[in-house]
């Protein structure tokens, strides 16, 4: 099933659960009707930041919400990592090189670079090949859990 879809009915299914409307989504997460509209249609994907929000507010795993896992459950750790830290590590602790992850996952070496050196957060389907490249939950690789 294409990710984008499973977010969308992931999403669906926790505001069906909640009894709520986009409008009330909207107005609790301080987001856009229209950006969630698009979200419940599949096209697009929120950024990382509006995706933790959303783990947050429906105390979820972003694996889940992604559609990537059935286990909704999520158990925040005391880790004090963000994502290119996190990526460093990874690594690091795989001994591989940038160039490395970038034949593994298919990802190009400079956004790699970007990410580590800037501070950058990739978009949801990159995230997706990174935990998979890895073998390693979405959240891990967000620093959200140890």
């Amino acid at each position: 099933m294409e990710h984008k879809i499973a977010f969308a009915e992931s999403l669906k299914e926790l505001m069906e659960e909640r009894e709520l409307s986009i409008t009330q989504l909207s107005q609790d997460l301080e987001c856009d009707y229209e950006a969630i509209w698009f979200w419940l249609k599949g096209e697009y994907y929120p950024r990382c930041n509006m995706i933790i929000k959303l783990c947050n507010y429906f105390g979820c795993s972003v694996d889940y919400i992604l559609g990537i896992s059935d286990d909704r459950s999520f158990k925040t750790g005391n880790s004090q990592s963000n994502f290119h830290e996190r990526l460093d590590l990874l690594l690091k602790r795989k001994k591989w090189n940038r160039a490395k992850l970038s034949k593994l996952s298919g990802i190009g070496e400079p956004a790699i670079s970007k990410w580590i050196n800037n501070g950058i957060t990739p978009e949801a389907s990159t995230l997706i090949k990174l935990s998979q490249t890895f073998g390693c939950s979405i959240d891990y690789l967000l620093g959200r859990t140890n």
